[in-house]
């Protein structure tokens, strides 16, 4: 626990922002807590952050993790039964798989905020790390960074990493997106 929300955590059952903290499924609302700004972040007050998850399988190549996100579990509708698999591979590749499972219908949208500097700790920012993000879309935000219901374009925007490029490298660039973000704080599809 290092006092930041999100540091090396699973994210959701709903990673990005609910607007106002109010959804609607199947014609029923859901009105869930909200913890940014009137938003709904990351699943709320006791998102997949701040629970205790039980420990399926730990070898030194992989670690099973799972949990059951009870129904009305701070709001959201529906039993989610989520695994977590974290692998390392032959090939020195770190892995992330979710899978979830619900009972009826709800809103689900796993993340993980893995951070690395590849510089390591304690050795300056990110910045010059080069980044390649194989995606060429990603779906713009409002100035609260509520995703707009669009999706963009990367090319020929600071948002292109379909080529390496230093993380710094364009973050400075005249971009409503990255104004909007207070840099990249956004999906990339």
């Amino acid at each position: 626990n290092t006092g930041e929300r999100f540091l090396g955590a699973v994210v959701g059952p709903y990673a990005n922002r609910i607007a106002a903290g109010h959804f609607t499924l199947d014609g029923t609302e859901y009105t869930l807590p909200t913890n940014d700004n009137g938003q709904t972040l990351h699943g709320g007050m006791t998102g997949l952050d701040r629970v205790v998850w039980d420990v399926i399988e730990a070898t030194e190549q992989k670690l099973v993790l799972s949990y059951l996100h009870r129904d009305g579990e701070e709001g959201f509708p529906g039993n989610l039964q989520i695994t977590m698999t974290y692998t390392v591979t032959p090939e020195n590749e770190f892995r992330v798989d979710y899978r979830a499972t619900t009972d009826k219908p709800t809103v689900v949208n796993l993340s993980h905020h893995s951070f690395f500097n590849l510089k390591g700790e304690g050795n300056g920012t990110v910045l010059d790390n080069v980044l390649t993000i194989h995606a060429s879309r990603t779906t713009p935000v409002d100035s609260v960074l509520i995703p707009t219901g669009e999706i963009a374009d990367v090319t020929g925007t600071p948002f292109d990493f379909r080529q390496p490029h230093a993380i710094g490298e364009r973050i400075e660039a005249d971009n409503a997106q990255l104004r909007n973000g207070h840099g990249y704080d956004h999906n990339w599809i």
